[in-house]
């Protein structure tokens, strides 16, 4: 999903998300499905999201939470899909 930008590609890791997107406009964002799974045998949590040269809000996770899959509980294997709003941030290109 995106408002008045574009997103050329994206790829992403178990530590890094790669993107190429152009925000023509202060209002601009793109929206990015990115799932997450649960691969070792601990409950896991994302703890901070580096966001210096952008602004970036997850819309349907709160930071620190545990990691399950959508309405069950939390094992080996778990997914959960994150949505990432990339928006546009004065200064940044």
């Amino acid at each position: 999903m995106a408002y008045d930008g574009t997103s050329f590609y994206e790829d992403y890791n178990v530590s890094n998300i790669v993107s190429k997107v152009n925000l023509n406009s202060a209002g601009s964002y793109i929206i990015y499905n990115v799932d997450v799974y649960n691969l070792g045998n601990i409950l896991m949590e994302i703890k901070n999201i580096n966001k210096e040269k952008l602004k970036v809000d997850v819309l349907n996770y709160d930071l620190k939470t545990k990691l399950c899959d959508e309405g069950i509980e939390c094992k080996l294997g778990s997914k959960k899909t994150l949505q990432l709003k990339v928006s546009y941030k004065e200064g940044y290109y």
